[in-house]
């Protein structure tokens, strides 16, 4: 199943980049990504009335997270 973040206004949002490892950073390439402002990203997944937001919603939502965040640093590892 597909959880989508919850959808923020633009104002509590940034782009965090940062240049790729190894010659293509060296070369001025670089990945980003919109994050929380706050990087309170994880506190927000769990910000509704509990009757919306049961605990296999928050699970879904915090796997859904951590994937995101382990895809962004990946691809700033990778070099080319």
């Amino acid at each position: 199943m597909l959880v989508l973040p919850l959808p923020q206004p633009a104002t509590q949002v940034r782009l965090f980049s940062a240049p790729r490892a190894g010659e293509a950073g060296r070369n001025g390439n670089t990945i980003g990504t919109y994050i929380c402002e706050d990087l309170g990203c994880s506190m927000l997944i769990r910000t509704a009335p509990p009757h919306l937001n049961p605990p296999a919603t928050i699970a879904m939502r915090g796997a859904s997270l951590l994937q995101r965040v382990q895809n962004f640093t990946a691809d700033i590892m990778k070099s080319a």
